[in-house]
């Protein structure tokens, strides 16, 4: 795998899932974040320490709620919680029909989905790339900010 990942949020952590931590319970639970490695966009940045990215297919992924677009409005809407799948205030994203996009629908083709090893608790994740041979170090990074994307569409 030439794929790298870091994982810059976790949770919920296993022990506040023990204290009660739950979809309809959020008091208890514990986010673990963890702050980006320095210069680990940079060539020379040695990401040999960081986790294999896990590759899943688009059924593994899930999709969740489908965006609709309100051309009226140029609203994508509805925009959900990660944590608890209730609609967010505003619930919505100003943008273009065009870019209202419910993923189910796009033609992946045979595409896989790469994120670190736990869909449902690794939120944030950086990842780097290994392009030509891993021993000559020649990686270039490419950070994927998808926060909570794959917690919101497995929240169906």
């Amino acid at each position: 795998a030439n794929w790298k990942c870091f994982t810059t949020s976790y949770g919920p952590t296993d022990a506040s899932v023990t204290a009660g931590c739950s979809s309809t319970n959020l008091t208890p639970c514990v986010i673990a974040n963890f702050t980006e490695p320095t210069d680990w966009k940079l060539s020379t940045f040695d990401a040999s320490s960081w986790s294999a990215a896990t590759t899943y297919t688009a059924d593994e992924a899930g999709w969740g709620r489908t965006p609709t677009f309100d051309s009226a409005t140029s609203k994508c809407t509805t925009l959900t919680s990660p944590y608890t799948a209730a609609d967010l205030s505003p619930n919505y994203q100003i943008t273009t029909a065009d870019e209202c996009l419910a993923p189910i629908s796009q033609t992946w083709g045979d595409s896989s989905f790469i994120w670190q090893g736990d869909l449902n608790k690794d939120n944030s994740i950086i990842c780097r790339y290994v392009v030509g041979s891993a021993s000559s170090l020649a990686w270039s990074a490419l950070p994927l900010f998808l926060s909570a994307i794959v917690a919101f569409f497995n929240m169906a």
